[in-house]
């Protein structure tokens, strides 16, 4: 049996998951005594987002080395779409911020594209400044596109899509789903 075979998953996840609701209510705390009652609820509600994912640890589940890492990929879709709100209300409380203005964050949405498969697979795809692409956490080489082509099959299409466009220098494809 292979090391990572052995390992527990569900635990990892567990680990994960309150580590990062501790530093939520943490920041939570801290804005309540700086007096920031609109962080606070924020940072709150951040919490209770994340709380709202499911606990498998809590059925017994034992989870194989793909499904943890699904698990962390939805895990950290949530965090990318909790970031943009939070410097898109940044932006919009301190419009003299350079660092983080409405502009740059619509860039940022539209550099990245996520897609669900019917059977709860996330796919997430971001295109770079250099017009490569990030899949999944990996660029996209024939070979990560061919492990992506095996390991989600609902999104095979798809990964062939937007390799075929970064072949041609094209940036994100416009998807037709079938019906």
């Amino acid at each position: 049996m292979a090391a990572e075979e052995q390992l527990n998953w569900a635990s990892i996840l567990r680990f994960d998951q309150e580590r990062g609701l501790a530093s939520h209510r943490r920041d939570a705390e801290a804005a309540g005594r700086r007096g920031a009652a609109s962080e606070r609820a924020r940072y709150l509600k951040e919490a209770a987002q994340r709380e709202m994912l499911p606990r498998l640890w809590e059925f017994g589940v034992r989870l194989t080395v793909e499904e943890y890492q699904e698990a962390v990929r939805v895990r950290s879709w949530i965090t990318h779409e909790q970031t943009i709100a939070r410097h898109e209300e940044t932006a919009r409380s301190h419009p003299s911020s350079a660092h983080w203005d409405l502009e740059r964050i619509r860039e940022l949405r539209a550099g990245t594209r996520h897609f669900w498969s019917p059977d709860g697979h996330l796919l997430h795809v971001a295109v770079r400044d250099d017009g490569r692409f990030v899949a999944d956490h990996g660029f996209l080489t024939p070979e990560w596109a061919e492990r992506l082509r095996q390991d989600m099959p609902q999104h095979a299409k798809l990964v062939t899509l937007y390799e075929r466009n970064q072949a041609a220098g094209r940036g994100h494809p416009r998807v037709c789903r079938e019906s």
